[in-house]
């Protein structure tokens, strides 16, 4: 092999060696993000799971609350527990998690709103859950309990039909009792 061929060769397996180079850095790189990027979606599940917490025991703080002796003389309990919570589901998003976790944290944002009588909040939150994922059997389920609470009956039971089909038959019993309740009360008015 002449001395030409020689330098060549060399120059080849260096080229060789710069590319499996480049190509493990990209797949270091790559390997990084996606650890970051799980970091931050276990992150945005924690605060998720620490809100709903938070609003559970909020909500039954309220009806022991409500059932109490005290009721008439006391402030209603839970709403610095909403807060929190809200700051936490806030913070979820913030993080940048999938379309589905960010789905449930705008259901969970939108629930809180209409507890709160927040209408117009509650609907842009529901709507924008289902928005990022249009089977969300939830999210259907609670836009139709705000449009129903709206007197808006043909869109509620447009969302709570949505929400039956996309349910597996074991779960569709209390959604059709609802709509049996709504359709009685209907043909009564």
């Amino acid at each position: 092999m002449s001395v030409a061929e020689q330098i060549a060769l060399l120059a080849a397996i260096g080229t060789c060696l710069g590319v499996a180079v480049a190509f493990v850095v990209a797949l270091l790189g790559f390997i990084k993000w996606r650890d970051q990027r799980r970091q931050r979606e276990l992150a945005a599940e924690r605060k998720l799971r620490d809100a709903c917490d938070l609003l559970k025991s909020a909500r039954d703080a309220q009806l022991d609350w409500l059932t109490s002796s005290e009721a008439e003389f006391s402030k209603e309990p839970g709403t610095g527990q909403e807060d929190e919570a809200q700051c936490y589901l806030l913070d979820a998003l913030e993080l940048g998690p999938s379309r589905k976790l960010q789905a449930a944290i705008r259901l969970e944002l939108g629930a809180l709103a209409h507890r709160r009588g927040e209408l117009d909040s509650a609907e842009e939150e529901l709507t924008e859950s289902i928005r990022l994922n249009r089977r969300y059997a939830k999210a259907y389920e609670e836009r139709g309990l705000l449009r129903w609470y709206r007197r808006d009956h043909s869109c509620a039971f447009q969302d709570m039909e949505r929400a039956l089909d996309l349910l597996p038959r074991t779960e569709r019993e209390e959604i059709e009792r609802r709509l049996h309740s709504w359709r009685a009360q209907i043909t009564e008015t």
